[in-house]
């Protein structure tokens, strides 16, 4: 009876931990994504910064810079726009796993309150 006792304490801790465990994974693979995107956006501005640097040393026309320089920031806004949008899917790709987190616990609760407490969690 004791074994069977706590046999159903260390199954129903171990079900405990299963949300906690995955929540702390969506969220370390949130923090590395956000870091990629930060230090890509961070690379675009150094090498946006470089070549104007090189564009003020090599065009001596201010006309020819004034186009070139209208270039090189056209092409910046393209790469900032397409950062943008990867950003823009990696948080709602974080969002539905928080979300399926949730869903998994507030069913797992459900259950639950309508089982008699067999609260085993799922993800």
């Amino acid at each position: 009876m004791n074994a069977d006792l706590f046999g159903q304490w260390v199954e129903a801790n171990r079900a405990a931990w299963v949300p906690v465990v995955r929540w702390q994974e969506v969220t370390a693979e949130t923090a590395q994504k956000a870091v990629a995107q930060g230090l890509a956006v961070a690379q675009d501005y150094v090498e946006f910064g470089t070549r104007n640097a090189q564009l003020l040393g090599e065009v001596k026309d201010p006309s020819r810079w004034a186009l070139e320089q209208g270039k090189l920031a056209s092409e910046f806004g393209q790469k900032l726009v397409a950062r943008t949008a990867d950003y823009l899917k990696f948080a709602l790709e974080t969002q539905d796993a928080f979300g399926q987190i949730a869903e998994s616990l507030a069913k797992t609760a459900a259950g639950a309150n309508n089982n008699g407490g067999d609260n085993k969690a799922t993800l």
